[in-house]
């Protein structure tokens, strides 16, 4: 079993407040996003975030995380990754849309994903993840 998981654009991130430099901000839409010129390297946000979504890069000692291609959207486009799935499966949106869209979906909280993944239970940070059963 696979899933592919960038980030979450959590509704209580973990990463946000451990950030000893502040360089992670959630904007008003939900994206959370990083600003690479702050950032110091020093893995905090990623010891936080249960999904593990923020990655260390040992070429710049920086810290990088998905931003939900932010400036895409600004352009009025889908983030990078939801063009590029020929079937359909990556779809984003606000999530109360996605929840109303897809009533049979789960949030990435859910027993499966617990056990296989180790994901937390879905009320420690409300991610903004919805994943539907094949049937």
């Amino acid at each position: 079993m696979w899933l592919s998981v960038a980030c979450n654009h959590c509704e209580k991130p973990a990463c946000v407040p451990a950030c000893p430099v502040k360089a992670y901000t959630q904007e008003p839409d939900g994206l959370v996003v990083q600003d690479h010129a702050k950032c110091i390297g020093c893995q905090a946000c990623i010891a936080a975030c249960p999904f593990k979504a923020p990655v260390f890069d040992p070429a710049s000692k920086k810290v990088f995380k998905c931003d939900g291609c932010i400036k895409l959207l600004a352009a009025g486009k889908q983030p990078a990754c939801v063009q590029a799935c020929t079937q359909g499966a990556l779809q984003f949106g606000p999530i109360t849309e996605l929840k109303k869209k897809y009533p049979e979906a789960v949030v990435a909280g859910f027993e499966w994903a617990n056990k296989y993944f180790g994901y937390p239970a879905n009320s420690q940070t409300e991610p903004h993840l919805v994943i539907v059963p094949l049937n």
